[in-house]
């Protein structure tokens, strides 16, 4: 039978999540909390990886060929992690409303080095940030899967200093409509090169008092362009959209 692991609903008010959202077998035996978080930053972790009574892993992160044991990836994680927590915190030093989570999925060869990691979900509002934290992710090394080539998932979620006022994808939706050829199409004199948006497109921006897109990030089910992400986010950050009744306002949406 397989289990997810379900994070802690408590949040302080800065902090720093971390979940393992794998295919996962379980051992049987019950699960107790870590007390003592492994990574240490400035944040607070959520939800540490559990073990069993007895000190032997209780759940197991399994790919489509291989096992890895959730204390492997928590220990491959750990110094990437402090680098992903260097990534927000000197981003949040100018950006103050930034938070959120992102999503991970990663692939692991035989040898224990990633082979693919791509951001499956992100509310961040935030290219540089995310890219950032990808950055970091394809640093890691873990211990050899038992069984071939793993897959698992794994979340990283934070807080801002500065709460922005949630918006409903309405709220932007006419300005984004009246927009919608400017942000897929590039024009260089004559010349005109329409842009195809990848499949399954969310992007969550953030707006200011003025009604300016201030920041965006963005993720897809399949690979993003990177000339499509940067003209996108460009002319995002160019429209005009309604003042928020608080400092900041975000709002995510699909394309």
């Amino acid at each position: 039978m397989r289990h997810t692991k379900k994070a802690d609903t408590h949040r302080p008010r800065t902090l720093l999540g971390l979940a393992l959202a794998a295919l996962c077998g379980c051992s049987g035996a019950p699960a107790k909390p870590d007390p003592q978080p492994q990574v240490k930053s400035n944040h607070k972790m959520v939800n540490p990886l559990d073990l069993d009574d007895d000190g032997k892993d209780g759940m197991q992160v399994e790919g489509a060929l291989g096992t890895m044991d959730q204390s492997a990836v928590q220990a491959g994680m750990s110094r990437p992690m402090l680098e992903i927590t260097s990534c927000f915190d000197s981003r949040q030093r100018t950006q103050p409303y930034l938070g959120g989570r992102a999503s991970l999925q990663f692939r692991i060869t035989r040898d224990g080095k990633v082979k693919t990691v791509r951001l499956q979900e992100s509310n961040l509002g935030s290219m540089e940030l995310e890219r950032c934290i990808l950055a970091a992710a394809r640093g890691a090394t873990f211990e050899r899967p038992r069984g071939g080539e793993a897959e698992f998932g794994y979340s990283v979620e934070f807080q801002g200093r500065i709460q922005p006022v949630p918006w409903d994808p309405g709220m932007v939706r006419t300005e984004l409509d009246e927009n919608r050829e400017k942000l897929t199409t590039i024009k260089e004199g004559r010349k005109t090169e329409a842009l195809v948006p990848p499949s399954g497109l969310t992007v969550t921006m953030y707006v200011n008092g003025r009604g300016k897109a201030v920041s965006a990030g963005m993720n897809a089910l399949e690979e993003i362009d990177e000339e499509f992400a940067t003209h996108f986010l460009e002319v995002l950050k160019e429209i005009k959209f309604e003042q928020p009744q608080g400092s900041y306002a975000k709002v995510t949406f699909t394309w």
